[in-house]
């Protein structure tokens, strides 16, 4: 069990994180939505509205914790390809592996092979393993043979 004296500490770090947040400390916003995020503090509103001003401002941590927020808490598909895009932008490997999958699947953006590939041909070759190599291999079949009428 946790006493006052604990959630005294948290509240006062809470409100340094707060300080420094608003003097534009993006590090703090990642930090503060991680705060109401966890079991200490439970408040996704309040995690997410700290997350979403760091990622305005592109921090990647930020952008990454929505990201994830999105595809598995507050299932939004729209709102998950939205920022792993963004992630992707970063040039982070798994935003870039989670946009092409979302183009591969059509989950939460139109479904579009060649958009898929081209996401999928952007990782490097060693993050690329067979389950991966069998959606390229199908998806340039696929794109084979819409070029040849089929």
């Amino acid at each position: 069990m946790t006493s006052n004296k604990e959630y005294g500490k948290d509240a006062v770090k809470i409100k340094e994180l707060e300080t420094k947040a608003e003097k534009g400390d993006l590090d703090c916003f990642y930090e503060l939505g991680k705060y109401y995020f966890s079991l200490l503090l439970p408040n996704n509103d309040k995690a997410v509205e700290y997350w979403e001003k760091g990622a305005e401002k592109g921090h990647a941590g930020c952008i990454s914790f929505l990201a994830n927020y999105y595809t598995s808490y507050y299932v939004d598909d729209e709102k998950a390809f939205m920022y792993w895009g963004k992630y992707a932008q970063k040039g982070y490997e798994e935003g870039i592996f989670r946009v092409g999958i979302a183009y591969y699947k059509g989950v939460g953006v139109a479904q579009n092979y060649e958009k898929a590939l081209e996401y999928f041909e952007k990782l490097k070759p060693e993050h690329i393993k067979q389950p991966l190599k069998d959606i390229i291999v199908e998806i340039k079949e696929k794109l084979k043979g819409k070029e040849n009428g089929k």
